[in-house]
């Protein structure tokens, strides 16, 4: 009997903290480009973004994936976790576990260290969300040097859709962190871009764990490459030039 009600027990905490999912509900089209899927950055590129809209539909309560950072935990990092789907996809006899969702409010994404929600997957056991927040914690210090560093300018892109978004740019200057901020709106069949400056905030050193993730000019590249025409709306090497000098190509095209 004692043995009986440790399994029911198991089972019981597996369906209800850490159930795995064994199928998607992902359209042939999204699941087509999981080869796009899955680099270091924790900053969702659109593919990505699509893909665990359509994993976590049910789960989203008004929460979209789209240029949001998210943490991936317990299995492994998001390289992991989306190398997992492409092997799914192509054996169906490959284990498979999307994972539990963990969406934070503006505190909890403070704390985290800039993270918007967090993905925990091949765990089987219910994890906390404080406790979740604190993990990301632990990992945003190990990296946060590349993504806030003080040598060079930083670059953040957050497209609604391709066509249109917000371009940012951080830079360290005198003990504070400058952020600019740029709109914009490509029209590709005239090979024109439209683009208006919003403004310039300033945070201190201490403020910048809220700043969210940031890259440098060659991870812009890197992140963004399957963009590139439409990037040459703002002008033909725009994905080559620096960080400064994509600041000055948008402030060019601002005066127009």
């Amino acid at each position: 009997m004692r043995h009986l009600m440790i399994l029911i027990s198991f089972f019981i905490s597996m369906n209800l903290f850490g159930q795995i999912r064994a199928n998607n509900d992902v359209s042939a089209e999204i699941a087509s480009h999981l080869d796009k899927m899955g680099d270091s950055s924790p900053l969702l590129n659109s593919y990505e973004s699509a893909f665990l809209n359509a994993v976590f539909k049910d789960s989203l309560n008004g929460f979209d994936f789209a240029n949001k950072v998210v943490g991936f935990l317990q299995g492994g990092d998001k390289t992991k976790y989306f190398d997992m789907q492409r092997k799914h996809l192509a054996d169906k006899n490959t284990p498979l576990d999307n994972g539990t969702l963990y969406i934070f409010d503006e505190n909890q994404k403070k704390e985290s260290g800039g993270y918007d929600a967090a993905i925990l997957f091949w765990n089987k056991s219910f994890v906390p969300k404080d406790k979740v927040v604190k993990r990301l914690k632990k990992t945003w210090k190990s990296v946060s040097d590349s993504y806030l560093a003080k040598n060079e300018m930083l670059v953040r892109l957050e497209a609604k859709i391709i066509t249109s978004g917000t371009i940012e740019f951080l830079r360290y200057e005198d003990g504070e962190y400058h952020l600019r901020v740029y709109t914009y709106r490509l029209d590709k069949k005239n090979n024109t871009a439209y683009c208006t400056f919003r403004g310039e905030k300033q945070y201190k050193e201490d403020e910048a764990s809220s700043l969210g993730c940031w890259g440098t000019s060659s991870e812009f590249k890197q992140f963004n490459k399957s963009l590139d025409p439409y990037f040459g709306c703002f002008s033909k090497d725009f994905l080559e030039l620096s960080n400064e000098e994509k600041v000055k190509v948008l402030d060019e095209i601002s005066k127009r």
